[in-house]
């Protein structure tokens, strides 16, 4: 599938996974939570609401590191639904008191294609706060994208 041509598949079926994470749902109003308590909490959502096998989930100097296998082949909407997940409850977890500056994620599908992207805190709360459409968050996080 040309590059476009997926990016746009993959952002409209993103948009949807976000949506599931801009609401108020549990937490503490913004506090500072440790790093542990924070990766913890995210590692939860991501095992609880998609189906992937998460490689590594860690933070330093900042920088928050996700790495993941997905059960998807990189070009379906399900895929894209995922990376949107993941994103979105990045600035979930922001707003509820997590200190960090970037989400940097990789992810391989089931075809073993492999992408990166990242994603700004400061983006990732803009949308949460209702700051950025879900269709703009999206087209940043893919705008990041590459395949390696």
């Amino acid at each position: 599938m040309e590059r476009r041509a997926f990016i746009a598949t993959a952002a409209a079926t993103a948009a949807a996974g976000l949506a599931g994470c801009s609401g108020d749902d549990d937490g503490d109003g913004g506090s500072g939570r440790s790093t542990e308590e924070a990766l913890d909490s995210y590692r939860e959502r991501l095992d609880t609401q998609l189906d992937v096998t998460i490689q590594e989930l860690s933070q330093s100097d900042g920088v928050v590191t996700l790495v993941y296998e997905s059960t998807h082949v990189a070009d379906t909407s399900e895929w894209g639904y995922e990376v949107g997940f993941a994103s979105g409850r990045f600035g979930r977890e922001l707003s509820d008191g997590w200190d960090a500056d970037r989400l940097d994620g990789t992810v391989t599908g089931a075809d073993d294609r492999t992408f990166s992207w990242g994603v700004d805190a400061e983006d990732a709360l803009a949308f949460v706060e209702g700051d950025v459409t879900a269709s703009e968050f999206v087209d940043r996080i893919f705008e990041s994208m590459s395949e390696e």
